[in-house]
């Protein structure tokens, strides 16, 4: 691979109790977003969300912090979704829930690979 290799992604929050466009951490860099670092992109996902917000994907942001938790030493290589629902939501939140889209390249690498995945 080039060292020109992208690695470009996204979380979004997405339901009816957030506006239309959602809100989004993407992420656009030449080396592999680590573990740690998608982590941090989650993170950052919560902080335009208002307390019901956060409260209501409290459990689906904590098995998204499992699914980086849990990817191979090497990453996830995009094009990759993945939907985190909220179960059961209220009327006012239907379909609420977390995206992750890896556009292009790889994310959650384990940090002693970054050399390996430029």
């Amino acid at each position: 691979m080039s060292d020109e290799t992208n690695h470009s992604g996204t979380w979004q929050a997405q339901g009816d109790d957030i506006p239309h466009k959602g809100h989004s951490a993407p992420w656009d860099q030449a080396n592999c977003v680590t573990k740690a670092e998608g982590l941090q992109f989650l993170a950052r996902l919560r902080e335009p969300c208002t307390s019901s917000q956060r409260d209501l994907r409290e459990n689906v942001c904590r098995a998204a912090t499992r699914y980086v938790q849990r990817a191979p030493v090497a990453g996830i290589p995009g094009f990759h979704m993945k939907s985190f629902p909220v179960k059961d939501p209220p009327k006012s939140a239907r379909k609420a829930r977390i995206d992750l889209e890896i556009i292009v390249g790889r994310a959650f690498c384990d940090d002693s690979d970054l050399k390996g995945s430029r």
